[in-house]
């Protein structure tokens, strides 16, 4: 069963697209990028991009075939999309820029809402592959496919939580549209939403986990948050006679990004303060713009020689480039990327996480609970832990130490 809100009314207008249609998002820790959202002001589903302010306005796919579904990655330079051709909905990756389309899975069935990990080295993903829509996750490069769930029921809209311990998601399985959510592993299932109303498409707060869903517990489908247990459910911005939906969360975590039907009928992206109040309208060409996702920036940016990048006391995305770079984080919670050379990423205070993609790369925790990530599909890198329970993913050959 598939709820008929907005995202399934608005595919099935557009164009025939098989399988879920909804999109959650995914806000990763960072300053404010880019948004990005699909929309059918050029005729067919495309994607595009837009300033936060919704200047700026850039198409990201041009084809004959329809793309949704944009997910930016943890360093906001990589999209990951769906594409439909001859039937088939699989998933795809971009750059931010929408150059460099690849195809990350093909298979008949239908894949769908994919959400990378906050390491940017995992992705979680929805199919039916099964029979029915089950959540799996595989890796970046779209290898080691893996079912999480495996119940005879709807199972929808993955998101990795911030620390990237849990993932959230929707299912049918009390016969009723609610959100729950998992350990990373697909253990210790947790209900959160138990009201008779359908609740769907979550999305965490990247500063503090608070989650934003939607719900038609009220009558018109509205924007509600809750506590990452479940708790404290309260409405954003309650408007009779309106219809909100999909909502974002900024990467700071100050606003949110929504799609609503506030202005007559056509449904359009709208962002407002986290607390609710100073909506704002950004889209309004003609057709119809929704399922946006909120891009984090890369706070301190190498180059494409040797650098040695270091963190603030604040909140910092470190990205490493090119070179054979030495990225170390501060005092705050951070997130560090390597680039393509043999890096150095180590965290210091603060929740870390850690990934050193390609290269051969030494990535080493720092002193609270990290995600310490080797993952690249090589397994040349080491992995040490820290003075906290660190979380260290890692490819077969990597040397892991130090790790629970």
């Amino acid at each position: 069963m598939k709820r008929t809100s907005l995202p399934a009314v608005l595919l099935l207008a557009a164009v025939l697209v098989s399988g879920a249609p909804t999109t959650a998002g995914a806000a990763f820790r960072g300053d404010d990028g880019r948004i990005a959202f699909v929309s059918t002001r050029d005729s067919g589903l495309e994607i595009y991009s837009m300033a936060s302010d919704g200047s700026d306005v850039q198409r990201l796919s041009n084809n004959p075939f329809p793309d949704q579904q944009p997910m930016f990655s943890p360093d906001g330079r990589r999209i990951l999309f769906l594409r439909t051709v001859a039937g088939s909905t699989d998933i795809w990756v971009m750059r931010a820029d929408g150059s460099k389309q690849k195809q990350l899975t093909e298979h008949p069935a239908f894949d769908g809402h994919p959400s990378w990990s906050p390491d940017g080295t995992q992705v979680a993903f929805e199919s039916d592959r099964r029979g029915n829509v089950d959540i799996f996750v595989m890796d970046a490069n779209g290898s080691n496919v893996k079912a999480l769930t495996t119940k005879k029921i709807e199972e929808e809209c993955p998101v990795w939580s911030p620390d990237g311990k849990r993932i959230i998601f929707e299912s049918f399985r009390n016969s009723n549209l609610d959100i729950y959510d998992m350990a990373a592993d697909g253990t210790d299932t947790r209900r959160l939403t138990t009201d008779p109303g359908e609740d769907g498409y979550p999305s965490y707060r990247p500063s503090d986990g608070k989650i934003a869903f939607e719900t038609d517990r009220d009558g018109d489908f509205e924007l509600y948050t809750m506590d990452p247990d479940g708790s404290n459910q309260v409405p954003l911005a309650p408007s009779a006679g309106t219809q909100d939906y999909e909502p974002t969360y900024a990467p700071d975590g100050v606003q949110l990004a929504y799609t609503s039907a506030a202005a007559g009928n056509d449904y359009e992206i709208w962002r407002m303060q986290s607390d609710g109040t100073g909506s704002t309208q950004l889209t309004s060409a003609t057709g119809i713009s929704f399922q946006n996702d909120w891009g984090p920036v890369c706070t301190v940016m190498g180059t494409s020689g040797d650098d040695v990048l270091g963190g603030t006391a604040g909140d910092d995305v470190i990205c490493g480039l090119g070179g054979d770079d030495v990225l170390t984080g501060d005092t705050g919670d951070d997130s560090i990327f390597g680039g393509s050379g043999d890096d150095v990423v180590s965290g210091e205070g603060g929740a870390d996480i850690l990934a050193g993609n390609a290269g051969a790369d030494r990535v080493l925790g720092g002193t609270e609970d990290d995600r310490v990530s080797g993952v690249d599909g090589r397994g040349d890198d080491v992995v040490k832990g820290g003075d906290g329970v660190d979380d260290c993913p890692a490819d077969s050959g990597d040397r892991v130490r130090d790790c629970p």
